[in-house]
């Protein structure tokens, strides 16, 4: 081994080369910033496991349930359109009233079948009102029959 300028031996690399020695280099002033406040620190790293929604402790796993649509609102809607056109006499609308019972009958029993399903509770609703889309017309046809023979 050679000595280098210090006195101490130089190290060799696996190569057979003296390795290089690091020239210090003169340390610049940094700028003072006056009253700023300090900027945060983040100490530690970032668990990309928790970035991504996961996380560290074991917890119960909740699965996205999709339930069918069976269309409750929309048949409560249509039988109480159906019940407004039926108040001015017999028409046509109890057709789409039937369709709505016959509908909604089917799936009274979805509360049972699918626990949770968002429409369970307006299927009852729904059959109701078409029903009475259905029977008013007659009732009403029944009146005006009673009161024209008299």
């Amino acid at each position: 081994m050679q000595p280098n300028d210090a006195g101490k031996p130089a190290t060799i690399t696996p190569w057979g080369e003296p390795s290089p020695q690091a020239i210090p280099q003169p340390i610049q002033p940094q700028p003072q910033v006056i009253n700023q406040p300090p900027q945060p620190v983040m100490m530690g790293t970032v668990n990309p496991q928790i970035s991504q929604g996961f996380s560290p402790f074991p917890l119960p796993v909740q699965c996205q349930q999709s339930y069918k649509k069976i269309y409750a609102k929309d048949w409560l809607i249509m039988g109480i359109v159906s019940t407004l056109f039926g108040l001015m006499g017999p028409n046509m609308c109890w057709l789409i009233s039937l369709v709505g019972v016959l509908s909604m009958a089917t799936k009274l029993n979805i509360g049972n079948t699918e626990p949770g399903h968002p429409e369970a509770e307006k299927v009852i609703p729904a059959l109701i009102a078409n029903l009475v889309a259905i029977i008013l017309p007659i009732i009403i046809l029944g009146i005006i029959m009673i009161s024209a023979e008299s």
